[in-house]
């Protein structure tokens, strides 16, 4: 039913890519790690989607919609690694659809493959099958075996329509018709009642004797009989006996001048000469169509109205002019007969052709008004998986209202693979919809009663929506009762582990994680069946997590197991490519750990080797990385400025030389003079052409132009900032280069006053500009106001300044909480105010200022006592 190895299927491949691919970088400049998760139902919702689809498919099979049950059943059917149990579901709702559909040798080719399984339902499909094809000996070698003791309702219905259709084949019509009674009795559904009444009724068209004596004689029959009701009874034989014979057309005729004379007090006879008369000609004609439309709205025989229900039904999805005029004809029904002994049914029926057709609207209504009108009608179930598969489908997905109505569907059905189908789509649902702890509480509730190979995936996914909530604490302890019950397979209990462990290292709790990944590897349970994959992986994040922890001590070791196990294992099963990648990063991870410990010549002997023996893998790139750290640790920039242009220069195709390129130019910048910063823009300009469409262009551009600014040069600082704006104009942090912007006009204002006011309108509207960061927008008030008081206009300044920390300390919005940036420059707005308060006489103006760098616990907390005590003393002295 769901994905059995996510994240394993698709080989060392995707190992190589997300372990060596990911980690080393992750953990080097701050990337996040996804969540792993062994069903991928919520990355993409293909699995429950499949599940929705199954029950839509079983649905419209009740419903008496087979053409749509068969399609959906078809569409599952193709969809790869389909679990064994759900494939021979899937072939009997295909059987039984194609059945009702006069499909035989179709229904026996899709049941084909599992009519030696153990389930009784295909092996009786399988026998109505053969036994319409006219192979007698298998139909009964398909029912012989079956345990009567162990059937249930409706496969001991199937069982005694299948011997009456046997009985009535080799002429044993009493016999015949006392099956065809118990198998009526015995069916549960009413719309299997109707397929099975179509069944019977076509069996006796086909049954009985017929020759041509026959005819002439109840043609004398009808003569001498005229005007009673036995002439009526002649016509009906009449015409069966003619249909047996192939003479159609006049087996139609009879039956035709028959209807003419029937008296409206004779309706079970008019039901019956109808109902004859919509089999023989058959439904797809309009001979057949107007026999049984006029039959669904004249007769009260609810067996009668449920057979031309299901055989009006067989051909509108097929075809597209049929389907609009059955939805016409059951609109009209409905509004005619507003009491029509069958209008829950219709109800039922009209909004499956509705969902069909993708008009969900006007399916829920209907779905809606059988469930008001008809609350203890058996379709009431239906409606309720309709309007929650409506939900699912919506777009975009209404995904509570879903989880509601399975809900609803849960508390009606006693426990077993129904309640527990609706409870897994449910907590499915809650997830979808970001309801994490209800899906946990559903996947933990039904854990229990899943079947023994859904364990491991609910485990998984209660533990994936424990962590989505923040709900660590819990965690271990139900994976460690897991391990103790020994029901879940290793390797999904080790799939589980990787997430949680991963999620703890995102969330920077590295002693935990390493405490977890080493009680994981340490417990005694074998290792022997899990995948060799698996186990690297495990035994690499054992490691980073241990370097990322400074314990590094036992990591040496550790690699060298790791290879170990590789060399015995792997060469065997994976490509030598991939050996290379998996033996260069253990050993690249070695020689970190190395550094970690001191053994620095060591250390960078193995990096060189590395570059030797594995010259063309991304371990060899990184090498110089890890290199560069470590000698920016130890304050060598130049030295690790020189290590990561040898990167770039020797490996200009690696993903990671632009990553080296603005890490040297950032070592550059830190020497801190003129001639290191010049070295800083060649590097940026090299990153910026060479790599022109990788993200960090964004940030060199902007780099180039805070350097400008340190050498002085506003000029050209000026148009790399407004390059950079033209450029990137949807960028996120776009507004970093405007607020640069306006920095650098403020800056020029010395010589150009003119650029002064360019300063103020700049900082103006990035204050004002709604869709900025906060912290960003607290720092162009600032500036607003320092620009204000530099053209000597104090009053206007102290306006700006409180204009700012009104709007984003005392009236800020949810949206709009600061961070340390942003209260630092809240309270340089404060200060100024204050400063400028005292400026002007405004003495308890300014002392309120401090109060409230005081009261918000904004930065500067000691300068404000300061302040205010001076500010007491001199007013004191005064």
């Amino acid at each position: 039913m769901r994905n059995r190895n996510h994240g394993l299927d698709a080989g060392l491949a995707l190992l190589v890519c997300f372990l060596f691919g990911v980690l080393l970088p992750a953990r080097m400049y701050g990337q996040s790690l996804p969540l792993v998760s062994v069903r991928d139902t919520f990355a993409s919702s293909a699995l429950a989607q499949r599940e929705w689809q199954l029950l839509a498919a079983s649905d419209a099979l009740i419903a008496g919609l087979p053409s749509v049950a068969e399609n959906l059943a078809s569409a599952l059917v193709a969809l790869p690694a389909i679990p064994p149990a759900e494939s021979a579901q899937l072939a009997e709702i295909r059987g039984a659809a194609l059945i009702s559909m006069g499909r035989y040798s179709d229904a026996l080719a899709a049941l084909s493959s599992h009519t030696e399984q153990a389930r009784p339902m295909a092996r009786l499909l399988t026998g109505a099958a053969v036994l319409h094809l006219g192979d007698y000996d298998r139909a009964r070698k398909a029912i012989d075996g079956l345990d009567l003791g162990t059937l249930t309702t409706d496969e001991a219905a199937w069982r005694q329509l299948i011997v009456g259709l046997l009985a009535s084949r080799a002429g044993e019509f009493t016999r015949a018709s006392e099956a065809f009674t118990i198998a009526r009795e015995k069916v549960s559904s009413t719309q299997h009642k109707a397929l099975f009444e179509t069944l019977i009724l076509r069996e006796q068209l086909l049954s009985g004797k017929a020759n041509d004596a026959v005819v002439i004689e109840l043609r004398r029959t009808m003569r001498d009989l005229a005007g009673q009701r036995g002439a009526i009874e002649a016509a009906r034989l009449l015409a069966i006996t003619l249909q047996q014979l192939g003479r159609r057309e006049e087996a139609i005729a009879v039956l035709e001048e028959q209807l003419r004379f029937v008296s409206i007090g004779e309706g079970d006879l008019s039901s019956q000469f109808l109902m004859l008369l919509g089999l023989i000609a058959g439904e797809n004609t309009p001979t057949g169509r107007d026999a049984l439309q006029t039959l669904l709205r004249l007769s009260t025989d609810r067996n009668l109205l449920q057979t031309a229900m299901v055989l009006l039904a067989k051909d509108p999805l097929q075809n597209g002019e049929s389907r609009d005029d059955f939805l016409r004809f059951l609109s009209a029904t409905l509004e005619r007969f507003p009491t029509h002994p069958l209008t829950d049914e219709i109800l039922a029926m009209r909004a499956r052709l509705y969902l069909a057709l993708g008009n969900y609207s006007a399916a829920e209504a209907d779905a809606s008004r059988l469930m008001e009108q008809f609350p203890a009608s058996t379709l009431r179930r239906g409606a309720i998986r309709l309007l929650a598969y409506t939900a699912w489908q919506r777009n975009p997905p209404q995904y509570r209202t879903a989880a509601e109505y399975l809900g609803r569907l849960r508390e009606e059905v006693s426990e077993g693979p129904e309640r527990y189908r609706y409870s897994l789509l449910m907590a499915d649902c809650y997830y979808l919809n970001g309801d994490y702890e209800n899906a946990a509480e559903v996947y933990a509730s039904i854990s229990g009663n899943a079947p023994e190979e859904d364990r491991g995936k609910l485990l998984h996914q209660r533990t994936l929506s424990d962590l989505k909530a923040g709900r660590f604490e819990g965690i271990p302890a139900y994976l460690d009762e897991a391990y103790a019950n020994r029901v879940i397979k290793p390797v999904e209990l080790w799939q589980t582990e990787w997430n949680y462990i991963n999620a703890l290292k995102s969330r920077a709790d590295l002693p935990t994680a390493l405490a977890r990944i080493r009680s994981v590897l340490g417990r005694s349970a074998p290792t022997d069946g899990l995948p060799i994959e698996l186990q690297v992986r495990f035994l690499w994040l054992q490691g980073q997590l241990a370097v990322d922890n400074k314990e590094s001590a036992e990591v040496p070791k550790q690699m060298d197991a790791l290879l170990a196990l590789i060399d015995g294992q792997a060469p065997e099963t994976l490509a030598t490519e991939l050996l290379l990648q998996v033996r260069s990063r253990s050993l690249l991870l070695k020689g970190e750990a190395l550094m970690q410990l001191g053994s620095t010549d060591e250390a960078l002997t193995l990096f060189n080797q590395i570059r030797l023996d594995y010259p063309e893998v991304e371990a060899a790139a990184l090498t110089f990385l890890v290199e560069a750290r470590y000698y920016t640790v130890l304050g060598r920039l130049v030295d690790a400025q020189q290590r990561l242009v040898a990167l770039a220069d020797t490996r200009p195709g690696s993903p990671y030389a632009p990553i080296a390129l603005w890490e040297a130019a950032l070592q550059a910048e830190q020497r801190g003079v003129n001639s290191t910063f010049l070295e800083a823009l060649g590097l940026l300009e090299r990153l910026a052409t060479e790599y022109s469409t990788h993200p960090l262009v964004f940030y060199a551009r902007l780099k180039q132009g805070d350097i400008s600014r340190k050498l002085s040069d506003f000029a050209a600082a000026l148009l790399v900032y407004e390059d950079v704006i033209r450029r990137f104009s949807d960028h996120p942090e776009r507004y970093r280069a405007e607020l640069s912007q306006a920095d650098c006009y403020f800056a020029m204002s010395g010589q150009n006053p003119a650029r002064l006011e360019d300063a103020i309108a700049a900082y103006e509207r990035l204050t004002d500009l709604q869709t900025a960061p906060p912290e960003l927008r607290a720092e162009a008030g600032f500036k607003w106001g320092y620009a204000l008081a530099r053209r000597n206009t104090p009053t206007r300044a102290r306006d700006v300044y409180w204009l700012s920390v009104q709007r984003l300390l005392l009236r800020s919005t949810p949206n709009e909480t600061l961070g340390a940036t942003g209260r630092y420059w809240l309270a340089r707005s404060l200060f100024e105010f204050a400063e400028l308060s005292e400026n002007a006489k405004l003495f308890q103006e300014a002392r309120n200022a401090y109060s409230l760098i005081l009261d918000q616990n904004l930065p500067g907390e000691n300068l404000a006592n300061a302040r205010m005590k001076r500010l007491t003393e001199a007013q004191l002295g005064q």
